[in-house]
């Protein structure tokens, strides 16, 4: 109908309602056309003003999905926990005994020069990123680095399968074996070296601090804020309770920040949409 309204030249002021057509000279004719081509400057300032502020709410709302999810706690939202509910394990955490400090600051510039390097190799930041959290006193604490530093050469197990002279019992079969092998001597005189070096230049002469081995309730470590003695059992249960609780107290929080953003956010939508169906017709 439209065509033939063209074809005989009856007039072009006519518009083709749908979103779709598949004759071209008709989609000049498309509503969606018209309202880009019809040069309506007010308009189209008033559009593009009510579209930023239906994109700012979104952003908005994103923020706060953030704050809530908290997949893993910022350094700054860890501080802000501990300095609110646990003061002196805070004080302790970030005033760690020299040795630690000491340790950390070459771990740092070690692993710094590592990204660095895979960045320009162009080997990506994946492994960078992973440590930026390992690059504070409570990523270092929480993964027990400073323990497993000082922890002395470890036995390896060896799994040994059933050996040919042995014969598999009728409907059983012999299971393998797993055999504790003790650490090298070179191991050895490789860690004490290294402890040695270490420590010396630290003014401890031989002293190497004892690895943490307690396995203490969650009650006494509340009572206990020496967080640098404690184990590494210990240390995940209590950064497993600090962050839990972290993501429960944020979940509520921003909880009543997020529906009022989306009562907005509906808002916006509802006026956004009446504004372009004002222009159209």
């Amino acid at each position: 109908m439209l065509s033939s309204i063209l074809d005989a030249g009856i007039t072009e002021k006519v518009v083709r309602l749908g979103s779709q057509s598949a004759d071209e000279r008709i989609s000049a004719y498309s509503l969606t056309n018209l309202e880009r081509t019809s040069g309506d400057d007010s308009a189209d300032y008033q559009i593009g003003r009510e579209h930023a502020i239906k994109r700012n709410t979104e952003t908005a709302m994103y923020r706060v999905m953030e704050n809530i999810q908290i997949p893993e706690p910022s350094e700054k939202q860890i501080k802000k926990y501990l300095q609110m509910h646990w003061g002196e394990h805070l004080s302790m955490m970030y005033d760690p005994p020299s040795w630690i400090v000491e340790y950390a600051v070459r771990l740092w510039k070690s692993e710094a020069e590592e990204g660095e390097w895979k960045v320009q190799g162009k080997k990506g930041k994946g492994k960078e990123q992973s440590h930026l959290m390992a690059r504070t006193y409570y990523g270092l604490w929480k993964r027990g680095l400073d323990i497993t530093f000082i922890q002395p050469p470890q036995p390896h197990y060896n799994t040994l399968g059933s050996s040919k002279g042995q014969k598999k019992q009728q409907g059983q079969s012999v299971q393998p074996r797993v055999v504790p092998v003790p650490p090298t001597q070179q191991e050895q005189q490789m860690y004490r070296q290294r402890m040695f070096e270490f420590f010396s230049e630290l003014g401890f002469g031989g002293f190497v601090p004892p690895v943490p081995t307690s396995n203490r309730p969650f009650v006494q470590l509340q009572d206990s804020p020496a967080v640098w003695m404690m184990s590494l059992e210990e240390r995940r249960r209590l950064a497993e309770h600090w962050e839990e609780e972290m993501r429960r107290l944020a979940y509520r929080d921003h909880l009543e920040e997020y529906e009022i953003l989306r009562a907005e956010y509906d808002e916006v939508c509802q006026r956004y949409e009446a504004f372009i169906d004002e222009v159209r017709v």
